[in-house]
């Protein structure tokens, strides 16, 4: 198999209590061309010891201040030498064999540039609270205002990222969207991979539960003033979503997360077969 160089950016701070679980969920995937970079806005925890432990497993690290995620983000995403590019946030993870589940489809889908999959929710503790999972043409649903990426699981191509100017560092909720859909509407082809890559955790400190209100008020204000005029309607096609549904259940992907949560809820994602 021809392994892609992937990159990844992890943009932490004051996640001490996470950020060492998030670093062996993809140190431990043993992935052979790997270049990993954690960016660090000078936490007042204990995140800098953790960090200089791995240190020599790292291709870049810091602790300094800067503007916040999406700075953090950017700035690594501009010194990553990786065919494939993405970033884990230090509280999130990726499940085992999800690296090489890109590769396999990086090497399948030459004419693809993102690259994502299905997620898998849990709580602080690690423990599972829900499965998700995306339609295959996740893509077609994005230029319709639908929203079916997840950024711990997804890897886009850099050629793809440089040729729409890379993420905007002044969003701060809403950056992901704007990077996959102006991605997407420049002609940047969706592979979907059919298998959980990542968790997502969700709890009481994370940003858009604290700041939920900014959250929404960000999203609302990129809809309607920060999309370039010609992206704008994709954002705001929100009629589409009763087909997104009607689709789902027809895909099996309703019945499929049903299931497979009742069958992991409660569990710790690091005691589940993935593969």
């Amino acid at each position: 198999m021809n392994f892609p160089r992937i990159s990844i950016v992890m943009p932490s701070f004051n996640q001490g209590m996470f950020l060492e679980e998030a670093i062996r969920s993809i140190l431990d995937q043993h992935y052979p061309s790997l270049e990993f970079m954690i960016l660090d806005g000078q936490s007042t925890d204990n995140s800098r010891a953790i960090i200089e432990r791995y240190a020599s497993c790292l291709a870049y690290w810091r602790s300094e201040p800067d503007q916040g995620q999406s700075d953090a983000i950017a700035q690594g995403l501009a010194r990553a030498t990786g065919d494939l590019l993405g970033w884990v946030n230090s509280d999130d993870a990726l499940l085992p064999g999800s690296l090489c589940a890109i590769a396999r489809a990086w090497q399948e889908n030459p004419t693809g540039g993102l690259f994502g999959g299905n997620y898998i929710l849990f709580d602080k503790e690690g423990r599972i609270t829900r499965c998700k999972r995306h339609p295959a043409n996740a893509g077609w649903f994005a230029k319709r205002g639908i929203f079916a990426f997840n950024p711990p699981g997804s890897f886009f191509k850099r050629q793809d990222y440089e040729a729409v100017g890379g993420l905007r560092t002044d969003l701060h909720y809403v950056m992901d969207n704007d990077l996959y859909l102006r991605m997407i509407a420049r002609g940047t082809r969706y592979s979907y991979v059919n298998r959980y890559l990542s968790v997502f955790r969700q709890h009481e400190g994370q940003k858009p539960t604290v700041f939920r209100q900014k959250a929404q008020a960000e999203m609302a204000r990129w809809q309607r003033e920060l999309l370039p005029a010609e992206l704008r309607r994709y954002a705001l096609e929100t009629r589409w979503l009763w087909l997104f549904r009607l689709w789902q259940v027809i895909n099996g992907n309703y019945l499929s997360m049903y299931r497979d949560t009742a069958r992991l809820k409660g569990r710790l994602w690091q005691t589940v077969a993935w593969e």
